[in-house]
């Protein structure tokens, strides 16, 4: 027995409904005569990844225009922003300001 099975789950670009199990928050293959102790029916509605950004850098927090701020807004002047604030990085920065966030 898994912990949870989706059945008749529509995934992107398939006509073919699918059955999906979770073992241990881990997605595994089920068979046709697996059973779980929980069972959802999409009855075939779509199925998506999280639609969630989880990629983030906690050494980054409450840097906000340190040193300056990112006039043009791009990704390229960000990075040379971060390169000049780095000069002033310790771990006890960014320690105490991980703690603030995260509190």
């Amino acid at each position: 027995m898994i912990d949870l099975i989706i059945r008749n789950a529509r995934l992107a670009g398939q006509d073919a409904l699918t059955d999906i199990g979770v073992q241990q928050g881990v997605i595994v293959t089920v068979g046709d005569d697996a059973t779980a102790a929980e069972t959802i029916d999409l009855n075939g509605r779509l199925i998506t990844p999280p639609l969630v950004e989880s990629h983030i850098h906690l050494d980054a927090v409450l840097t906000v225009g340190q040193p300056r701020p990112n006039a043009s807004g791009s990704l390229f002047e960000s990075i040379a922003i971060w390169a000049e604030r780095t000069a002033d990085l310790s771990y006890a920065n960014v320690q105490s300001r991980v703690s603030q966030i995260l509190h």
